[in-house]
């Protein structure tokens, strides 16, 4: 994860959850993280985040991913911060 996020924001909507994983991970490793994590929250503006949820869910129901996976969730992320901020 270093290697390929070194310097980067990484941005969660689930940043509790995320960032306590992630400190357990690398606490194992003995090392520490070269990225930030930071709650997407703190860059959508208000009326963006009044309408995340409903667009989330769209964008679930219209990918048909029932199974819970990373990868699923980062896609799912990336498309409804897409459908969010094109409007």
């Amino acid at each position: 994860m270093n290697q390929r996020l070194r310097g980067e924001t990484v941005f969660t909507d689930a940043w509790y959850h995320d960032y306590t994983w992630i400190s357990r991970l690398f606490d194992a490793a003995e090392a520490s993280p070269a990225f930030k994590l930071q709650d997407l929250r703190e860059v959508l503006a208000d009326e963006q985040l009044d309408r995340w949820d409903g667009i989330k869910q769209e964008v679930i129901t219209e990918l048909s991913l029932t199974r819970h996976r990373a990868s699923h969730d980062a896609r799912i992320l990336q498309d409804t911060l897409i459908r969010l901020t094109s409007l």
